[in-house]
This record gives structure tokens, sequence and C-alpha cells, in this order.
């Protein structure tokens, strides 16, 4: 008996033409939108309440938070050690 698919698998296909990292990546990041959206609908949440119930860096930290600010090239540091 035959086979009743002709060709070879979408896997294959994408690998050949180069594509099946980017094909896989965009639909796990469609389905991941699917659900967060389904979660937001279920508990009635939508995206502008989300923003202002969430906490943020710069909320917690404040906007002029700069981890790794380098001082001026004119300041002097002196050593106390």
């Amino acid at each position: 008996m035959r086979s009743k698919h002709i060709g070879s698998s979408l896997d294959s296909f994408l690998e050949e033409a180069g594509i099946k990292d980017e094909v896989y990546l965009k639909a796990k990041k469609t389905v991941l939108v699917d659900q967060i959206r389904r979660l937001m609908d279920k508990r009635k949440i939508t995206k502008a309440g989300s923003r202002s119930t969430g906490s943020s860096t710069r909320t917690t930290r404040g906007s002029h938070w700069r981890p790794f600010r380098r001082r001026p090239a004119h300041s002097k540091r002196t050593s106390r050690w």
C-alpha cells in the first residue's frame, strides 16, 4: 500500500530552507502570547491595568538609578586605605 503523504516532512522542508529555528521561535511566541491573553481574560485584567499593578525596577529603584555610573575623568578619588 502506498503512503498517502507525498514528499518530505515539514521539519525537513523548513530545515532545507534554513528557517526552521525562526519558525519554531515564532510559534512558541505565538503560543505564549495566546496563553497570556487567555489568562488575562480569565482574570479580567486589561493591558493598562497590568501596567499599573506591576512593580518595575524604575519604580522601586527610581529612574535616576545607574548601577555602573563612572566618575568623570576630572574628579580625583583619594584612597583611605
